[in-house]
């Protein structure tokens, strides 16, 4: 973690800042979809930079990057479940979205499946997060894919909260929009730092 002022910025994964957007959109599609959403007292959503569903999402892409750089056959969902640890159940939804999004494609038959038709350095982690998450942005007069107005801001220049956080979310941007799928694939154990107990303590 880093210090930004007084304020204490936790890291995660590869040592970028972690923010939430605590907006009912991202809650609400989480919900509906059948996956947890983690709660503290009066404040939505927690501060954790990516859901449960992402890192579904994530395992299961890594499997399938790992596949297509090996025999490269399909991978059935219930292969893509058991190698990545993630509920089928889950996996069902969340493949379905990263098929539109024209990442993988599946393939029917007895043999049929799943596949990445995309290189994994082709992959941003930043669209996937927007895909499967929702705007990342901290405030939602920072998106630029989902920008809106702050209700109860009179003037966005004179804001000091969007000046702070501005700062710290075009720094983060640029870290986040630089990483592919790539970078876990060649990464191993790259989830291990997120679900150590140290971490999870700090």
């Amino acid at each position: 973690m880093f210090r930004q002022g007084a304020q204490v910025v936790r890291t995660v994964g590869f040592g970028l800042p972690q923010f939430s957007w605590l907006g009912k959109v991202r809650e609400t599609r989480l919900h509906d979809a059948g996956f947890p959403v983690e709660r503290r007292a009066g404040r939505g959503v927690t501060g954790t930079m990516i859901t449960q569903k992402m890192k579904y999402a994530l395992k299961a892409l890594m499997e399938l990057a790992a596949e297509r750089a090996g025999e490269g056959r399909p991978l059935r969902i219930e292969e893509i479940a058991t190698r990545s640890g993630t509920p089928k159940r889950f996996l069902e939804h969340i493949l379905l979205e990263i098929r539109n999004a024209g990442f993988i494609a599946s393939v029917r038959g007895r043999n049929g499946g799943y596949v990445l038709i995309k290189e994994p350095r082709e992959v941003p982690l930043s669209e996937l997060m927007r895909l499967i998450d929702g705007p990342i942005a901290p405030l939602p007069c920072l998106s630029r894919r989902a920008y809106q107005r702050c209700e109860d801001c009179p003037d966005e220049e004179a804001c000091r909260l969007r000046r702070v956080f501005g700062e710290v979310f075009w720094s983060y941007l640029i870290l986040i929009e630089s990483l592919t799928l790539a970078d876990l694939v060649d990464r191993p154990g790259a989830f291990d730092a997120v679900d150590s107990p140290e971490r999870a303590r700090a």
